[in-house]
């Protein structure tokens, strides 16, 4: 039988894992542990043999239920190599001064996460994982990544910006949302692998974009930081750049430019 979960929302709903993941759990807890850390090793949503985060992390609970100190040590091998797998790509080296360091520190507080579980087999803080691992890791990482970005301030002004009567301040921003799509990542679950694909060939490109428009990319859409405010005291990506939203705006149409060209 499938251990259910504990969490409660906040109308007193108990939360439940989707049906598919149900049934997942079901067929893997029968295997043996050599064959779910293979399974574990596979990355696209979509390939043979491919195991949902959402049954990684209730089959590592469950050997913490179970005080399977051995097996909960393989399994949570697995999901840490999954989330620096994730890691990799928003917290990359040329984006960060210490962004291995980043990274481990994240992989760390998350890990601890499962020692507190370790502690109370009854805690419920890693149910939404079982629910949603994507947005929950994200939900996880993003804060921690903003305030890196917020410390270091990065970048400053950019000498081939103009602040003044700028081509680019007018260029329509009505494709603003197919490059919000194009730079989310978290979607992989019900990805092809034409789309896993071409979502790789995405972040490529981001990768390949100067360092000042790939910095605005990040903040404003992966981060989800606002491009300008009234408010001085509000972290924004022009505050975060050390320039007008203006500015910012315009390496947002290059950027946009740029990355349209990937679906010609």
């Amino acid at each position: 039988m499938v251990t259910p979960l504990r969490k409660s929302t906040q109308k007193g709903k108990k939360y439940r894992r989707d049906s598919d993941v149900e049934a997942a759990i079901s067929v893997v807890s029968a295997q043996s542990l050599a064959t779910i850390l293979a399974r574990a090793t596979v990355r696209h949503p979509k390939a043979d043999g491919y195991l949902p985060s959402e049954c990684l992390v209730y089959l590592v609970r469950e050997a913490l239920r179970e005080k399977d100190e051995s097996r909960y040590r393989a399994l949570l091998k697995m999901l840490l190599d999954r989330c620096e797998f994730t890691l990799k790509r928003h917290v990359a080296e040329d984006a960060f001064p210490d962004a291995a360091l980043l990274r481990t520190e994240i992989l760390s507080d998350f890990a601890s996460l499962f020692v507190e579980n370790w502690a109370n087999p009854d805690a419920t803080k890693l149910d939404f994982y079982e629910i949603r691992f994507n947005k929950a890791f994200a939900a996880f990482y993003v804060d921690r990544v903003r305030a890196e970005s917020s410390r270091t301030r990065p970048l400053q002004s950019y000498a081939g910006d103009t602040e003044e009567g700028s081509e680019l301040e007018t260029q329509s921003f009505s494709d603003d949302e197919s490059l919000t799509n194009l730079v989310e990542s978290d979607r992989l679950e019900n990805a092809s692998p034409s789309e896993i694909a071409f979502r790789d060939e995405v972040f490529d490109a981001i990768k390949r974009l100067p360092a000042d428009e790939r910095h605005a990319v990040t903040l404003h859409y992966r981060l989800g930081y606002e491009i300008e405010s009234e408010d001085p005291s509000k972290r924004t990506v022009a505050s975060i750049c050390g320039v007008s939203g203006r500015t910012i705006r315009n390496r947002l149409a290059r950027a946009l430019s740029t990355l349209k060209q990937l679906k010609k």
